[in-house]
């Protein structure tokens, strides 16, 4: 197996810009459980860990080389890890890996890399390393609206013809599911005023998320080739999972509370009006969810 140079994002203690900064620790048990179940729940809902049009299939196993952006807790890897030979090459870089497992626990050939600086500390000598690189998740870490510059730093770590495959909850975009069997409150017909007013708040006052559904685009833009259909991109979370799905996302807005100033200082507790929408949800059998975003592209 190739192995990585010395150099590469292990550490680093300098802080990113501004519009790249690292998030607060996510290592509350809660986070732990609901970043664990969202894993599993997105992959039934997905149906892959490894999009299908990544086409890997002619890559010599033993040269094959894989990177995770955004890692958490680790079980991306480790399930990406049984399904292809010991000899492939897995690599994951986290801003906070405090959620995933000791180093002895996972497969001899997955290797993680905590405290990243995606702007500052990707080497040189990273150029060029990967076949595929999988971003999870790194919206609550882009504050400018523009994903540009990162862009530019993991397209630089592809190989000629490699992948870049970039996951994203699309969190500008949250929906209402209504039951449309009778529940015994009859959700389909009846007003849900807290959860609208929760909706109505965070649309008003969210961190600005455009780029997400710009993705495509912005993947052209830096020379990548998209091979589907932008509407082909989002997949809606089945009506069977969305209650779950719904509470990992509840889980994670109410993590984020004690860390987003603009959210909290704005009309009262909002603290408030997310446990009136959970209650609302759940005496009228309905959730609120954000669907995923997938978007690929090859170099």
């Amino acid at each position: 197996m190739s192995q990585l140079p010395d150099c590469r994002l292990e550490g680093g203690d300098s802080t990113p810009p501004e519009t790249y900064r690292c998030g607060a620790s996510a290592s509350s048990p809660h986070s732990s459980l609901s970043l664990n179940l969202e894993h599993y729940l997105w992959k039934n809902c997905l149906g892959f860990l490894v999009h299908p049009k990544v086409n890997i299939r002619n890559v010599n196993q033993g040269e094959l080389r894989i990177a995770e952006i955004g890692t958490r807790t680790g079980l991306w890897l480790t399930d990406l890890a049984k399904t292809l030979g010991p000899s492939v090459q897995l690599d994951g870089f986290g801003f906070d890996l405090s959620l995933a497992p000791p180093p002895g626990w996972l497969p001899m050939n997955v290797t993680l890399f905590q405290r990243c600086n995606f702007v500052s500390d990707i080497e040189e000598n990273l150029n060029g390393f990967y076949d595929v690189v999988r971003v999870d998740n790194i919206a609550s870490h882009i504050f400018n609206n523009d994903p540009g510059a990162l862009m530019k730093k993991f397209v630089a770590m592809l190989k000629p013809n490699g992948y870049l495959q970039w996951n994203e909850i699309d969190t500008a975009h949250r929906r209402q599911i209504k039951s449309q069997l009778p529940y015994p409150n009859h959700a389909v017909c009846l007003p849900s005023p807290q959860t609208d007013a929760f909706l109505h708040h965070i649309q008003q006052h969210q961190v600005p998320r455009g780029w997400i559904n710009s993705l495509p685009d912005i993947f052209m833009r830096y020379g990548l080739k998209v091979p589907l259909a932008s509407q082909q991109h989002r997949f809606l979370i089945p009506n069977a999972y969305a209650t779950a799905v719904g509470e990992c996302q509840w889980i994670a807005m109410e993590e984020s509370l004690g860390s987003n100033v603009k959210l909290l200082d704005v009309e009262g507790s909002v603290r408030s009006l997310v446990q009136g929408a959970k209650e609302e949800c759940k005496e009228l059998g309905m959730c609120v969810v954000c669907d995923m975003v997938v978007v690929v592209g090859k170099k």
